[in-house]
């Protein structure tokens, strides 16, 4: 008899001890998944500040193209105002 109590109170041991070890894991678990979801979140929002300023970068860009072709469009006429200005 004292021999089947001793050997139950060693698998009730055994099965706290598990229980335990499993808490521990769940709760790491569950910390480790909450970090991942609080990276995630801060991806995203560096993911749409990084989208924003390429469209503002393209925007520039178009900008600086068009101001270039209206640059580009008068200097024919510059040149040749330059070169009438030389020749007098």
């Amino acid at each position: 008899m004292n021999a089947e109590i001793g050997r139950l109170e060693g698998e009730i041991r055994m099965i706290a001890d598990r229980r335990a070890h499993l808490s521990a894991q769940i709760a790491a678990t569950a910390q480790r998944q909450e970090q991942r979801n609080q990276e995630q979140r801060r991806l995203s929002q560096r993911s749409a500040e990084l989208n924003a300023s390429i469209e503002q970068c393209g925007s520039q860009h178009a900008q600086a193209g068009a101001a270039s072709e209206l640059q580009d469009a008068g200097l024919p006429a510059l040149e040749a105002a330059y070169h009438a200005a030389r020749e007098r």
